[in-house]
């Protein structure tokens, strides 16, 4: 069988990307202590080119970029754009003179 005939025939059988799910969020859940239902998701199974691929969120880093992380980690180039944005803005925080609390109440923002 040549190169060709054999990608030939995978491609015919290969299924479409689209009709699988590329992401599964798997969140905690529990109660605190007023007995309300919190949950956070904390694991992802990300669908590659290589095949299903594990992450974890970090210790640091809020629900929201996680989810963005692992949106882009799927393919998703919005939500990759928009997880380094606020990987930038909450690493620079510190920097950015509207986040200060001082300059914040001087312009009556705070």
């Amino acid at each position: 069988m040549t190169l060709r005939r054999r990608l030939a025939k995978l491609e015919a059988i290969r299924k479409p990307v689209a009709e699988e799910p590329r992401l599964m969020i798997f969140k905690e859940t529990w109660r605190d202590d007023a007995g309300d239902l919190v949950s956070i998701a904390n694991r992802a199974k990300v669908l590659t080119a290589t095949g299903w691929q594990s992450i974890q969120r970090r210790n640091d880093e809020p629900e929201a970029e996680f989810l963005l992380r692992a949106e882009g980690f799927a393919g998703d180039p919005a939500a990759r754009s928009a997880w380094v944005l606020a990987v930038l803005r909450r690493k620079h925080a510190a920097l950015d003179p509207l986040q200060s609390e001082s300059i914040r109440d001087a312009l009556g923002e705070g």
